[in-house]
């Protein structure tokens, strides 16, 4: 087994830089710190030792652990305990060193990836870069390394969000893709009505259709009488808030379509059918087919049914 990159040693925290330029998480790094992370560093200091490296004048600059290192000041700590790396280790080595530490909690993040490639290409020339690709999964000379570099200029708030989970990896890409306005007014619209992953990518493209269709940007078209109404209503629940917008961007991307959809629903509401019976259409209402579902409680009251149907006189 190879020995550690690292040592251990006592450091005091006015020898320890407040800012890194190795952070992965520069747009959560300064924003307020949790009131359970306070507490646990109170009551029980700092659990799992920052991890710096040596830096000029005896000084040491953070490559993990910046908001653990902030609550520790906060609640008046003096110094920890810290993993500490050489001054002289090798830039392919620490970023191998810091890859792998963020790793060993979870896979990165879509953020985390955007940050950590952007400190590759930073450090190393580009022949070296290969190895980091492959661990970031990302195939060489592709957009898509392109596209991942674009999400390190976007708003702290959406990077925070793609960092929780809040919006995909596919959603803060595209976003990424917007107008500044576009962009502050789509991420409103999804931290106000929050959608899965599936229907954020619907939401995006149906807006994007609208958009196309009305000749209007993304903003405009959710400033429109019909969307602001969704977010007013108190009446209904988030899941219902949600279907309401994707139907609303749904009669804007395609009112045809849209209409048809509600006449349709209105004739087979007329039909009062059977519990558990249901009518469907053709695709986008392509030709005038229909196909009717009836529930069975099993294969004798199907045979009974088709039994007897078959007997009935013109069947």
């Amino acid at each position: 087994m190879k020995s550690p990159f690292f040592s251990w040693h006592l450091c005091r925290l006015t020898l320890i830089e407040r800012e890194s330029p190795w952070s992965l998480h520069p747009f959560i790094d300064q924003e307020p710190l949790s009131g359970d992370l306070i507490a646990s560093v109170r009551e029980h200091g700092v659990l799992q030792p920052p991890l710096v490296m040596a830096s000029k004048g005896d000084t040491f600059v953070v490559l993990s652990g910046l908001r653990r290192l902030r609550a520790l000041r906060q609640v008046g700590g003096e110094e920890t305990l810290c993993r500490v790396v050489a001054a002289d280790i090798g830039k392919r080595a620490l970023l191998l060193l810091i890859f792998e530490e963020h790793r060993w909690h979870s896979p990165l993040t879509v953020s985390e990836k955007a940050f950590f490639l952007a400190l590759a290409r930073r450090f190393l020339p580009p022949e070296g870069l290969s190895e980091f690709y492959r661990l970031l999964a990302l195939a060489e000379r592709s957009q898509e390394m392109a596209k991942l570099l674009t999400l390190i200029n976007l708003p702290p708030e959406i990077l925070r969000a793609a960092h929780e989970g809040r919006i995909s990896a596919t959603t803060v890409q595209a976003l990424a893709a917007l107008s500044t306005e576009d962009q502050r007014s789509v991420f409103a619209t999804l931290t106000a009505i929050p959608l899965g992953d599936n229907k954020q990518k619907r939401f995006l493209a149906l807006l994007a259709e609208a958009s196309d269709l009305c000749e209007e940007t993304s903003a405009a078209i959710l400033q429109l009488n019909e969307i602001t109404t969704i977010f007013a209503d108190k009446q209904i629940n988030q899941p219902q808030k949600a279907q309401r917008l994707l139907d609303a961007l749904a009669a804007l991307s395609a009112p045809e379509s849209s209409a048809a959809e509600r006449r349709f629903r209105q004739w087979r509401s007329a039909l009062a059918l059977p519990a558990g019976a249901r009518v469907e259409h053709s695709p986008a209402f392509e030709n005038d087919a229909l196909r009717l579902i009836l529930p069975f409680a099993g294969r004798q009251a199907l045979e009974a049914f088709w039994h007897g149907r078959a007997r009935r006189p013109g069947s």
